[in-house]
């Protein structure tokens, strides 16, 4: 019983030069929790549990990757060859547009369908501590066989923050991603929209339809740590306040208590940590930073350079280790040189893709072929 859906296999475009400080200024269909979050905060949320720096960069460069992953050629290992997955587009890609996309990249990866509501569409919106974000932690857990797996947990920590930040919004060209009206509350002066899209919301038009995709019409505030802001879902004049700063708080503590679990429920964590710590006050820490940025305005570029800054002086207890050379300065790609480690994060978001394929959408009442999930 339920929905049968079989998605045919599309072209891949050629992957990119990494630039981790490249802020796009395209449309995004969901422009994620930025760099600063999903990099440079899991890195120190990491250390702030006890353990060991490579091993932290390790997670953090797989939470990343899932926004930065552009590969297309098979990972050749000593052992085997792995087939890349494509969890990310460039902005501009038409593919970002196309409902198999949506089920394939951007509900498994980016927003994850809490499976709540009347109807699919509604199912389909992502919102956070949804039955379906249980459901892939628990995934995660029965794959690992008491080791840590920490590409696997770097990916799941990234789609579990995106839920905090792209909740009430859906993977998929839906009416639900509808705007009728956008604006900041604080501040106000910024450039994180799109004057274009912001224009375009107003027109009643056809041309508004084609963006409903994720949070394409809102262009980049949900990514915004500090901002808050305001919208009118499309066909309703009530409009819903948004305060990324309360997401965030609430991120980052869901990823902290996620990455303790992970950690300290191994019967053999010594070769993890380099020692024992549960300091919650990092987050506070953390959060209190997210709140100066409010007061600068600071960039994203500037966002990630001080909370580097703050690394050096050791202001959260650990260093940067040379983190952001490692990820992506002087070469091509984040993991140059260690195509074991990109086999096995490839590998991880198989099998998280397959989780959501398997559990979320079976209980959602949608079902694939087994020839159409990844393998």
């Amino acid at each position: 019983s339920g929905l049968w859906i079989r998605h045919s296999e599309v072209r891949i475009l050629p992957p990119q030069r990494m630039n981790c400080l490249k802020f796009q200024k395209s449309i995004t269909i969901g422009g994620i929790m930025q760099i600063d979050f999903h990099f440079c905060m899991i890195y120190i949320l990491c250390r702030a549990v006890g353990i060991k720096p490579e091993i932290s960069f390790n997670i953090a460069r797989a939470s990343q990757y899932v926004d930065d992953n552009r590969d297309i050629n098979p990972i050749e290992t000593k052992e085997n060859s792995v087939m890349p997955l494509t969890t990310s587009y460039d902005p501009v890609d038409v593919r970002n547009f196309t409902f198999e996309e949506g089920w394939r990249v951007w509900a498994p990866f980016h927003f994850l369908p809490a499976g709540e509501g009347k109807n699919l569409s509604e199912r389909l919106i992502c919102r956070p501590d949804s039955d379906s974000v249980k459901v892939i932690i628990q995934c995660y857990k029965d794959s690992r066989e008491n080791f840590l797996n920490e590409q696997y947990l770097g990916i799941i920590l990234h789609v579990i923050a995106d839920t905090y930040s792209h909740q009430g919004f859906s993977g998929f060209l839906s009416e639900l991603n509808g705007i009728g009206d956008v604006e900041n509350i604080e501040p106000k002066n910024h450039k994180f929209s799109n004057p274009i899209l912001d224009k375009i919301i107003k027109l009643d038009t056809d041309i508004e339809k084609l963006f409903r995709v994720g949070h394409a019409l809102v262009g980049y505030r949900p990514d915004v740590p500090f901002l808050k802001w305001k919208y009118k879902p499309y066909g309703r004049h009530k409009w819903t306040k948004v305060n990324n700063q309360s997401r965030v708080y609430k991120a980052l503590k869901k990823c902290f208590d996620i990455i303790v679990e992970a950690v300290y429920s191994l019967e053999n964590n010594q070769d993890i940590l380099e020692r024992q710590s549960t300091d919650f006050t990092v987050v506070d820490k953390l959060f209190n930073e997210v709140k100066k940025f409010s007061k600068n305005k600071i960039s994203k570029d500037d966002r990630l350079n001080y909370l580097y800054e703050l690394m050096e002086r050791n202001y959260f207890n650990c260093t940067t280790e040379g983190i952001y050379k490692k990820y992506c300065e002087n070469s091509d790609h984040p993991f140059e040189g260690e195509r074991d480690k990109l086999a096995e994060w490839h590998i991880s978001a198989k099998l998280h893709q397959r989780c959501v394929y398997n559990e979320v959408y079976k209980k959602m009442g949608i079902n694939f072929l087994e020839n159409d999930i990844s393998n």
